[in-house]
């Protein structure tokens, strides 16, 4: 019975050790959003590091901006013809962008300049430690919550500015 028992505890511990080698070595989180606000006035919004403030919960500067867990985020590349913002995050080698898109396929009515949608990339290297991957496994949540959060913000503000700017124009 008690041979049966060790070898029972044995199994379940070989398999929980053997699954956290299975968990992928890279996270990759993808988030999304549709504004309904001027292209131009997106861009404007996350092309530079220092308009973050206004919708990103951390703070910034003209060159960084506080992102998860008080790693740095840098801002690499704004391509203003492709609509795309690339960066960095110190602490982990991430790496992201965000997309603006504006093909007719992303808007729900081909007439409506003002409706954008903007995908949110992220995704970063945890290495070979199978503990680190359990960790960043379960964190992966968090992230994407407080990603959706700032694109939530930054819908919200834009949409806001848009409606009232809409309402002076009607008057």
């Amino acid at each position: 019975m008690i041979k049966k028992a060790i070898i029972i505890v044995l199994v379940v511990a070989l398999s929980l050790g053997l699954s956290l080698f299975i968990l992928p070595s890279e996270i990759h989180i993808i988030r999304f959003v549709d504004i309904s606000a001027s292209p131009d006035r997106v861009w404007s919004q996350v092309s530079e590091a220092k308009k973050w403030n206004e919708w990103w919960e951390g703070s910034s500067n003209s060159e960084m901006i506080e992102w998860v867990d008080g790693a740095s985020l840098t801002i690499t590349e704004a391509d203003t013809k492709r609509r795309k913002v690339a960066y960095e995050v110190s602490a982990t080698d991430g790496k992201g962008s965000l997309t603006i898109d504006l093909s007719p396929e992303a808007m729900d009515d081909i007439s409506d300049n003002d409706k954008v949608s903007i995908t949110w990339e992220h995704r970063y290297n945890v290495g070979y430690n199978p503990f680190d991957r359990l960790s960043h496994w379960l964190s992966r949540g968090q992230i994407s919550l407080e990603i959706d959060e700032g694109l939530s913000r930054l819908k919200n503000n834009l949409e806001q500015e848009t409606a009232g700017n809409n309402e002076n124009g009607k008057k």
